[in-house]
């Protein structure tokens, strides 16, 4: 920790310690920050939640065979998509060495059988990808989408999804593939073990682990188990994860504070009704 980050520390102790409410997004982080002693007068994690009926997989099986063919991905491959932006903490480059791993397994698996990768998205590591992808031999089994206002209509045609980050709080990214039923292959970094269970609707792995990334890529190829998994993610995230379930949550501690205060105040004589 630099002095400056301590100097941070000292000033966020202070003010948080000051704060009726503080709200996690994960009990990683919760965890996390307890250690560095930030804790308000009172503590709660509520989790991230999205809107799964916009993330649910409205697609049709030509839909996405369509639009695997207009990005050179045949239809018997096992397509693998990362989707983020290209910065250095979504180590794009892990995820793209375990795909040339992954590479061997595949011809054993049968003819016909290709890990492939789709790096959706765009970022300032894109040359230095590319380059990346031509020293890997991966150019016929990766494609690069480049910036895309809906990225839906992508995932859903994925088989799974993979995030490779070396850091992460709670990723969106992951509740919206899971709730479009992609299993996902994830580090197992921030909350990450509240939103995948290795070997339920997705796999765990070290942080910056190729061999682990490469192994998990591989046992997707029986169809079967993966489906399995994405059925299951998608249960998971909409029991779990739903956006109301987090606006309920608010919801439910400021009403407790306002009449925390309430009460409070009518002890202390400072409210009249």
């Amino acid at each position: 920790e630099s002095r400056k980050e301590a100097r941070h520390m000292v000033l966020y102790r202070h003010l948080v310690r000051r704060a009726d409410l503080l709200v996690f997004v994960c009990q990683a982080q919760a965890d996390h920050w307890h250690v560095h002693g930030l804790r308000a007068r009172q503590d709660v994690v509520i989790h991230n939640g999205i809107d799964t009926a916009r993330f649910r997989d409205a697609w049709s099986l030509d839909d996405k065979r369509r639009l695997r063919a207009q990005h050179g991905f045949g239809e018997d491959d096992l397509v693998v998509g990362l989707c983020g932006v290209m910065r250095p903490e979504k180590a794009h480059g892990d995820f793209l060495r375990a795909l040339a791993q992954s590479a061997t397994t595949a011809r054993t698996a049968g003819p016909g059988q290709r890990v492939c990768g789709w790096l959706i998205g765009d970022g300032p590591l894109r040359a230095a990808l590319e380059r990346d992808i031509d020293a890997l031999g991966l150019r016929e089994r990766v494609r690069i989408s480049g910036f895309v206002q809906d990225v839906r209509p992508l995932v859903a045609a994925c088989d799974a999804m993979a995030i490779t980050s070396t850091t992460e709080t709670f990723s969106l990214a992951a509740l919206e593939a899971m709730a479009l039923g992609k299993p996902l292959l994830m580090t197992d970094v921030g909350g990450a073990r509240e939103q995948v269970r290795h070997g339920h609707n997705g796999w765990l792995v070290p942080v910056g682990d190729v061999n682990a990334m490469a192994g998990a890529l591989a046992r997707w190829l029986d169809p079967a188990a993966r489906d399995a998994m994405g059925r299951r993610a998608a249960a998971e995230v909409r029991e779990r994860f739903e956006l109301a379930g987090m606006v309920h949550g608010f919801e439910r501690q400021f009403n407790a504070l306002v009449e925390g205060r309430s009460r409070l105040g009518q002890a202390a004589g400072e409210l009249r009704v």
